[in-house]
């Protein structure tokens, strides 16, 4: 059962995943301004707060300003640790040379969304991965950026058993799971490449 369980999630996440980064360079566009590259563009509090901006400029198809906060910062587990500094830590300091006189140590974004780190944004077997991409995402229950349905509403897959023939020892074990994903707004969310 465990085995079944677990090749569901597996089945689930590598289905979900490959629909999130599906044509990627076509859903996230400089045209739809929900999309930015550069130098400048790697996960930190400098490109995060342009993600902020970006997010919240965004406006309905009458140019009405869409009134949402983004929700979550979703990262590649390369960026994990740098993404969880950033959504918690109260202080960021930055050593090294600088003209700057005076400066802050606070956070600007402490707090402000939930971080979501998945193996499967780098993954080799899901087309359009990346160590360096990261997301900035409506929270689902405001605005669904992609959304998973499931047959009669059962998340969990059906896992059926029958005694195996007289000659063999033993069960026999399959297991279905029937559900299907798809994008869904594309001004539920923001990428940022990461990198040049």
């Amino acid at each position: 059962r465990n085995l079944v369980g677990r090749g569901a999630a597996i089945k689930f996440n590598t289905v979900f995943w490959t629909e999130f980064l599906a044509a990627v360079t076509a859903f996230y566009t400089t045209g739809r301004k929900n999309y930015f590259e550069g130098a400048t563009s790697a996960l930190d509090v400098d490109s995060l707060s342009t993600g902020f901006t970006m997010f919240e400029s965004q406006v309905d198809p009458d140019d009405n300003p869409l009134g949402l906060a983004p929700g979550v910062l979703v990262v590649p587990t390369a960026l994990k640790i740098a993404g969880n500094r950033l959504v918690k830590d109260p202080e960021i300091r930055v050593d090294g040379a600088s003209a700057k006189t005076t400066y802050t140590t606070s956070n600007p974004h402490a707090g402000t969304v939930e971080l979501a780190a998945s193996t499967y944004l780098n993954n080799v077997n899901i087309p359009n991965g990346s160590a360096t991409h990261w997301f900035l995402l409506a929270n689902p229950m405001d605005m669904p950026l992609i959304e998973a349905c499931f047959l009669y509403g059962q998340q969990e897959p059906r896992i059926q058993s029958a005694d195996a023939d007289f000659d063999t020892l033993g069960i026999q074990m399959r297991g279905t799971y029937r559900f299907g994903v798809a994008k869904q707004e594309f001004r539920a969310g923001v990428r940022s490449k990461g990198a040049a």
